[in-house]
């Protein structure tokens, strides 16, 4: 019986050293997605605020948002709404910067492209 107690016990040490790396991994995971979900948020507020500003004809105000959002996400359509932006102001030379990142990052998107020809034209 002492055994099968020592034995049980034995197995239940296993078990529980062999459990704590796992839980480490899966908490370290967690937090990882949280600061990536954090982040795509705050992307998201600039992104609407920029929105928002744009939609008021208040276009250095959207490109702080949008700039801002840039910091936190990467997307090719915050790069679109840079350059649709600088386009208004008539600035080319930043219009087209952020027109060919938008580019880089989605070429499938016809309206980049369409955007990158007003450029141009505009240009001349």
């Amino acid at each position: 019986m002492k055994l099968l107690f020592a034995n049980i016990i034995l197995l239940l040490l296993i078990t529980a050293c062999s459990g704590s790396e796992n839980t480490t991994k899966h908490s370290k995971d967690n937090v990882e997605i949280d600061q990536l979900y954090n982040a795509k948020e705050k992307a998201l507020d600039h992104f609407i605020n920029g929105s928002v500003a744009e939609a008021n004809e208040d276009f250095a105000l959207a490109i702080v948002e949008f700039t801002e959002a840039l910091n936190y996400d990467t997307s090719s359509g915050i790069f679109y709404a840079l350059a649709k932006n600088y386009l208004t102001l008539d600035k080319l030379s930043s219009a087209l910067k952020y027109a060919h990142h938008s580019i880089r990052y989605d070429s499938t998107e016809l309206d980049y492209y369409d955007l990158l020809s007003e450029i141009f034209v505009q240009a001349r």
